[in-house]
């Protein structure tokens, strides 16, 4: 789900939606039929609630598999990869919002940089900690608005930084993959997972 300047974008698989309307109106019409009010009000409901789904002024309805859908999904796509999202940047670092608080963090105050993926069940994500000076904290994700601006920024900062390493995280699956991606002091990876890790 996103914004656009004028409506929200709802994104629905249509098999499922267009099931679930056809059998509301279906059992509407039974209930009419055997004068069951209860069933007749439920189901009445359903069927009206999501009917109105489909033309709800303030929202854009994109059913999964459509034209309209493949089409927008790039467009999204192609948005995320220049959206900077929560964060500004400068020649000598960047600025971050972390629980409310802003941070100016300059790219040499970058300690480590981790790598990983979680499993969300129907889905992977991968994920980077960001451990920086003054104990600054934080983790972003493929989800967090400015992430793919975020990455090219690192790995012009960090050239070092193994190419689509976020690739290599993704195999095997139901594995975190915990990778060291920079340390600023040569730690190795080991050494790196007790400093960070264990005091915070």
């Amino acid at each position: 789900m996103l914004q656009t300047p004028d409506k929200e974008v709802i994104y629905i698989n249509r098999f499922r939606f267009f099931t679930s309307l056809i059998i509301c109106w279906f059992f509407v019409i039974i209930c009419i039929f055997t004068v069951f009010i209860p069933g007749l009000i439920f189901f009445g409901l359903c069927a009206v609630l999501m009917t109105y789904r489909l033309f709800e002024p303030k929202k854009k309805i994109i059913l999964t598999g459509t034209k309209e859908y493949k089409e927008q999904i790039k467009k999204d796509f192609q948005a995320s990869l220049t959206d900077l999202g929560f964060f500004t940047y400068s020649d000598n670092g960047f600025g971050v919002e972390i629980n409310g608080h802003s941070h100016s963090i300059a790219w040499t105050g970058i300690q480590a940089l981790f790598g990983y993926k979680v499993d969300l069940y129907t889905l992977d994500e991968i994920r980077m900690d960001v451990f920086c000076d003054d104990d600054i904290l934080f983790t972003i994700s493929e989800e967090t608005p400015g992430w793919y601006v975020f990455l090219k920024k690192i790995e012009e900062q960090f050239p070092a930084i193994k190419q689509n390493w976020n690739l290599e995280i993704a195999f095997p699956a139901f594995s975190a993959n915990l990778t060291l991606l920079y340390e600023k002091h040569n730690k190795t990876f080991d050494e790196a997972i007790d400093y960070y890790y264990k005091k915070n």
